[in-house]
C-alpha cells in the first residue's frame, strides 16, 4: 500500500510538469424553463442568480468553466421549472408559489439539486485538465470516472494528495477504490456552518446539546456518523443559515428571525440526511471494523479478505446514497460473505440464498446483494414487502440510459426518465430490470425534489410481481 501512495504523490509532480496547456473549455450552457406567467424582471433576476450559483459552485469544486445562462418561458402551459446544464437535467420541480422573492426560491431549489448533480458540470477539456492533477496510478481511461465520483460527493477537484490507510493491502485498486482513497485523505473532517449571531444569542443552556442530539438521531436513523460542527462565520441573512458540505456550500436555509439554535439545527436535518453518503471515510470504516474485531474477529477478518476496506467503504457509501441504513454494519459484513455473482441479466431471479464464493468489485453490486439478502430473510420469515408507491420504467428507456456513452446520448436518455418519474406522483421506489441501471438511474433522479430509492428487480421476492411502469 505504501508503494501505491508513493506513486500517487510522485505522480503529481510528473503530471504537473509534463501536461501541456489544455484548450479552453466551452462555457457551460445552463437553460432554465419557467412558467410563462413569470415577468421579464423576474426572469432577468433569475438569470443573474443562476449565474452566481453555478459560478460559485464550480469555483468551490475547482472547475474552471464560464457559465452562459438562458431563461425562457415555457410554451406548454405547465407550472414546472426545468433546469439543464449542457443539455443534461439538473433540476425539475413544480414552480414555488410566487410569494416574496420568487427567483430566490427557484434558485434555492435548483442549487440543492445541483449539489448532487455536479458531474454534469464537467466537459472533456476540464476532464483533461483536472485529470492531470490525479496521480499516475490512476489510468487515463479511469480519470473521468474518478473525477465524477469525487464530484458526486462534493469533493473539490484540486491537487489531491493521499496518505496510506491502515489495514488496506490492495496492490491493484479499482477506479472507485482510488476515489475512496482520495476522499478519505482530502475531504474536510468537519461541517462548517454560517449562522446569524442572533440565533446563538437566543439559545438557552438546555439547547446547547442540539448538535449532539442531531448527530445521535441521524446515526439511529441511517447509521451515518457525521463530523463535528464548526461555526465559521455569521455572514448570512437574518433568519437564514448555510452549511458547507465537504467542499461545497448548501443554499441558504430559512429558519426565521427569532429562531434559537435548536430550531436552526433541526432545519439542517433534511440536508444532512440527503448528503449522508458524502461523509463516509474509509478510515472511519476501518476504525469501526477494528472495534468489531474485538468482539467478532473472524467476521471482520473473513469479510475484509473478500471485500477490501476501500471497497467496503464504497459499498457503505452506495447504500447510504440510496437512503438505506448502514447502522448494523456487522450484519452488512455477514451478508457480504454470502456474495454470489450477479450477471446483470434482465429481471434475473436471484433471491434464493446464494452459496457462491466470487468477489464483486462493483460497490453497486455489493449494495444490491445486501438489499437482496435482507429481502430474502424478510420473505423467508413471512414478512410482506410494502409496494404501494413502487414503479418501474420501460426496458427500452432503461437500456438507452445504460448504453449512453457521451453527454448528448446521456441527456437524451436521462430527461425522459426524469420527466416520467416526476409525473408519476412521486414513487418511493423505482425498480430497474438490470443491475447496471441502478447507479445511473439513481443519479439521474437526483434532479427531482424527492428522489426515490432505486433497486434491481432481482432484489424482489419471487412472489412479488414487477410494479407498474410509469406513464410515458
Amino acid at each position: 500500500m505504501t508503494e501505491i501512495v508513493r506513486e500517487f504523490l510522485g505522480g503529481f509532480r510528473h503530471r504537473a510538469q509534463s501536461s501541456a496547456t489544455n484548450p479552453p473549455s466551452v462555457a457551460l450552457s445552463v437553460r432554465v424553463a419557467v412558467p410563462d406567467e413569470a415577468s421579464a424582471a423576474e426572469m432577468a433576476d433569475l438569470k443573474r442568480k443562476f449565474q452566481e450559483v453555478f459560478t460559485t459552485t464550480m469555483g468551490e469544486l475547482g472547475i474552471g468553466r464560464k457559465v452562459a445562462v438562458e431563461v425562457e418561458p415555457r410554451t406548454d402551459g405547465r407550472d414546472h421549472v426545468d433546469v439543464s446544464a449542457d443539455g443534461r437535467p439538473v433540476a425539475l420541480f413544480s414552480a414555488p408559489v410566487p410569494d416574496g422573492d420568487w427567483p430566490a426560491a427557484v434558485c434555492r431549489l435548483t442549487h440543492r439539486r445541483l449539489l448532487r448533480r455536479a458531474r454534469v458540470l464537467l466537459d472533456d477539456s476540464e476532464t483533461e485538465r483536472l485529470g492531470a492533477l490525479l496521480p499516475d496510478v490512476v489510468p487515463e481511461g479511469s480519470r473521468r470516472e474518478v473525477l465524477d465520483y469525487l464530484l458526486d460527493n462534493g469533493v473539490a477537484l484540486r491537487q489531491l494528495a493521499t496518505d496510506p490507510l491502515p489495514g488496506n493491502e490492495q496492490q491493484t485498486l479499482t477506479s472507485v477504490e482510488l476515489a475512496e482513497l482520495l476522499i478519505t485523505n482530502v475531504a474536510p473532517r468537519w461541517l462548517s456552518i454560517a449562522v446569524p449571531e442572533q440565533i446563538l444569542r437566543n439559545t438557552l443552556n438546555h439547547g446547547r446539546s442540539a448538535v449532539v442530539d442531531l448527530r445521535v438521531a441521524l446515526f439511529e436513523e441511517l447509521g451515518a456518523r457525521f463530523p463535528d460542527f464548526r461555526i465559521d462565520s455569521h455572514d448570512v441573512g437574518s433568519g437564514e443559515l448555510r452549511v458547507r458540505l465537504n467542499n461545497v456550500s448548501s443554499p441558504s436555509i430559512k429558519v426565521g428571525r427569532s429562531a434559537a439554535w435548536p430550531s436552526a439545527v433541526s432545519a439542517l436535518r433534511p440536508v444532512l440526511a440527503e448528503h449522508a453518503a458524502w461523509f463516509v471515510r474509509a478510515d472511519e470504516v476501518d476504525r469501526t471494523c477494528r472495534q468489531l474485531a474485538m468482539v467478532v474477529p473472524d467476521l471482520v477478518e473473513l469479510t475484509l479478505s473478500r471485500v477490501p476496506l476501500l471497497r467496503l467503504s464504497a459499498c457503505v457509501r452506495s447504500l447510504l446514497a440510496n437512503a438505506d441504513s448502514v447502522r448494523n454494519l456487522p450484519r452488512i459484513m455477514w451478508l457480504l460473505l454470502d456474495t454470489a455473482p450477479s450477471h446483470g441479466e434482465i429481471d434475473q431471479l436471484m433471491l434464493a440464498k446464494p452459496g457462491g464464493q466470487s468477489v464483486e468489485t462493483d460497490p453497486e453490486s455489493l449494495a444490491s446483494t445486501v438489499r437482496r439478502l435482507i429481502a430474502y430473510e424478510a420473505w423467508a420469515g413471512g414478512e410482506a414487502m410494502p409496494t404501494e408507491r413502487w414503479s418501474t420504467i420501460a426496458l427500452d428507456v432503461e437500456r438507452a440510459l445504460c448504453e449512453a456513452s457521451d453527454p448528448g446520448s446521456t441527456a437524451d436518455a436521462e430527461w425522459p426518465i426524469v420527466r416520467q418519474v416526476f409525473a408519476s406522483e412521486h414513487p418511493a421506489v423505482v425498480v430497474v430490470h438490470q443491475l447496471a441501471a441502478v447507479g445511473p438511474l439513481r443519479r439521474a433522479l437526483y434532479a427531482l425534489p424527492a428522489p426515490p430509492k432505486v433497486v434491481a428487480s432481482e432484489e424482489l421476492p419471487p412472489d412479488l410481481p414487477l410494479p407498474a411502469e410509469v406513464s410515458r
